[in-house]
């Protein structure tokens, strides 16, 4: 366990995207956005863990996703492409 939010191909596996937290992310991402044709953003409580040995806080981090309208098609090489959709997982 480390202090980092990654995203994943869905299909090959290949990290994609890789952030860090400035306390144990031990959570569940969320994503929304605020309309349909809007940035998709992913948030993220980091509050470590004591018993597992990471860094503790108190934080709620988001980070903006590269805009990608639902319908547009695959994601670029290289974006977070796990994260796109009406889901939040990709769904093309």
């Amino acid at each position: 366990m480390d202090n980092y939010l990654r995203a994943f191909d869905i299909g090959s596996g290949v990290e994609l995207w890789k952030r860090g937290l400035p306390a144990g992310g031990q959570a569940m991402p969320m994503t929304y956005r605020l309309g349909r044709d809007s940035k998709q953003f992913v948030v993220i409580a980091a509050g470590g863990h004591g018993r597992i040995g990471t860094k503790l806080g108190d934080s709620l981090v988001a980070f903006a996703l590269p805009y990608l309208p639902l319908g547009a098609g695959p994601a670029p090489s290289g974006t977070a492409a796990l994260w796109r959709g009406t889901t939040g997982y990709n769904q093309t």
